[in-house]
């Protein structure tokens, strides 16, 4: 019984060796070099803006707002496109909303990379969107609420 017990757990939880590749579904395996953090916040009609909380992009693209953040490119229902950022992070980077939100809305922020170099967001598939280490794009999502007046 102990030798099945110590078995089932082996295969359940492998134990890596010293000088093996990191598992393809580890979290460091899937670790990007681009990153994006988008939180929950209020955007008022007279901002007309979401604010991201900072994007790392590996090479020159953009942060991409959209309800449908799997979508094809040609597919995908854009509501915001930043404006063109070079490699590195930054902070509160301001995306620009397509048109005022008349509900709260779950959006997700995906980085697009700017692999065509024309510092121009394309969405006919000569840019590319950002992936993780394990093949997903590089993704988050918040809730935007529309109010009136200042946001908070």
């Amino acid at each position: 019984m102990r030798t099945a017990v110590l078995l089932v757990l082996v295969a359940l939880f492998p134990v890596g060796v010293a000088g093996h590749a990191p598992d393809a579904f580890s979290p460091s395996a899937c670790d990007p070099d681009a990153r994006v953090t988008l939180q929950n916040q209020s955007v008022t009609e007279a901002a007309g803006a979401a604010t991201v909380t900072d994007a790392t992009l590996e090479t020159g693209g953009f942060v991409v707002l959209t309800p449908d953040p799997d979508a094809s490119a040609g597919e995908m229902r854009v509501v915001g496109v930043s404006s063109y950022l070079p490699p590195g992070t930054h902070a509160n980077v301001t995306v620009g909303l397509d048109a005022p939100l008349d509900r709260p809305r779950r959006l997700s922020a995906v980085v697009l990379e700017d692999a065509s170099g024309d510092r121009v967001a394309d969405f006919d598939g000569s840019d590319e969107f950002a992936r993780d280490g394990c093949g997903g794009r590089v993704v988050d999502a918040a809730t935007l609420r529309p109010v009136c007046g200042r946001a908070d």
